[in-house]
C-alpha cells in the first residue's frame, strides 16, 4: 500500500507541472475524488485496527497487573509489539492523505 500511494503522490506532482487540457483535466479530477475515498476507507481500516489493538493492550496489561498470568503477558506483549508497526503505518497513512487533500486544491485552481 505504501509503494502504491507513493507512485500517486508522484504521479499527482507530475500532472500538477503539466499544462493539462480541460478534458484531461476533467479525467483526472474525477480520478482522483476516487482515490482520495478508497485512502480514506483505508485509513478508516486501520484507525478501527489500531484502536482495537491499542484498547486490548491496555487492557491486557491490566488484567495482567490483576492476575499475574504469564500467558496473558506474553499475550499482551505481542499485541504491543504489532501496535508499533500499526502507529508508523497509519501516520503514513494520515500524512499522505493530508498531502493529497493539498493537491487536490491545487488542481481545483487549475
Amino acid at each position: 500500500m505504501k509503494e502504491q500511494i507513493k507512485a500517486y503522490i508522484s504521479k499527482i506532482q507530475r500532472l500538477l507541472k503539466e499544462d493539462l487540457p480541460n478534458e484531461k483535466l476533467e479525467k483526472v479530477k474525477e480520478e482522483f475524488t476516487i482515490k482520495i475515498a478508497f485512502y480514506q476507507h483505508e485509513r478508516f481500516v486501520h484507525l478501527i485496527v489500531l484502536t482495537t489493538t491499542a484498547i486490548l493492550s491496555m487492557l491486557g496489561i491490566g488484567f495482567y497487573l490483576v492476575t499475574y498470568n504469564n500467558k496473558l503477558l506474553l499475550a499482551t506483549m505481542l499485541l504491543l509489539i504489532l501496535l508499533i508497526p500499526y502507529i508508523f503505518h497509519y501516520y503514513f497513512l494520515e500524512n499522505s492523505l493530508q498531502k493529497l487533500y493539498l493537491f487536490y486544491d491545487e488542481l481545483l485552481k487549475k
